[in-house]
């Protein structure tokens, strides 16, 4: 909830699993659903509606090098669902690719 500057409310549902695909390769789907109130839609889109707002999914692919490092390489996508919100922005469907490492200790 945004009481300051939106005075709305942001509510997202998601979830994720992981599938273990060899020894030290695992692969995790994740995805969300993103709902905005009015308030929250006219501050972010200039539209004031109640909207699904976004659709965000991943896959991550994990490599377990050792017991203290591991590697990783991912996409994500994220989109706009609700057609107004979609015509209110530039480019309303978006796709990153990531990479990263992990050191435990």
């Amino acid at each position: 909830w945004d009481f300051v500057e939106a005075d709305g409310v942001y509510a997202t549902l998601g979830g994720s699993h992981t599938l273990d695909l060899a020894e030290a390769w695992s692969l995790t789907l994740a995805s969300s659903v993103g709902w905005m109130s009015s308030g929250m839609t006219g501050f972010n889109y200039g539209v004031n509606q109640d909207a699904f707002s976004d659709l965000y999914a991943t896959a991550t692919l994990a490599w377990t090098v050792d017991e203290v490092v591991g590697l990783n390489a991912g996409v994500a996508w994220a989109s706009v669902l609700d057609s107004e919100l979609r015509d209110a922005v530039e480019e309303a469907d978006n796709a990153t690719l990531t990479f990263g490492a992990t050191v435990g200790f």
